[in-house]
């Protein structure tokens, strides 16, 4: 399965799953349930375009901070 996905796009996955990773390893339990697929892409996709110095350190951020402003709404 893995040789007909492009090189890009499988980083991507092992990308998002390496922080979903260490986001349970945390303990961030109730952020894990409540995310949704379609926003971990939208997110990461984001921060690639931020182009910043760790970009798994600034995923992880953007995931937590976003499930903050979701809960205040």
């Amino acid at each position: 399965m893995f040789q007909y996905i492009n090189q890009d796009k499988l980083s991507m996955i092992k990308d998002i799953i390496y922080v979903l990773y260490d986001l349970y390893n945390s303990g961030f339990y109730f952020l894990l349930q409540s995310i949704k697929r379609e926003n971990l892409v939208n997110l990461y996709l984001l921060a690639i375009d931020k182009r910043p110095d760790n970009l798994l350190n600034y995923y992880k951020k953007s995931i937590i901070n976003s499930n903050k402003n979701c809960k205040k709404m």
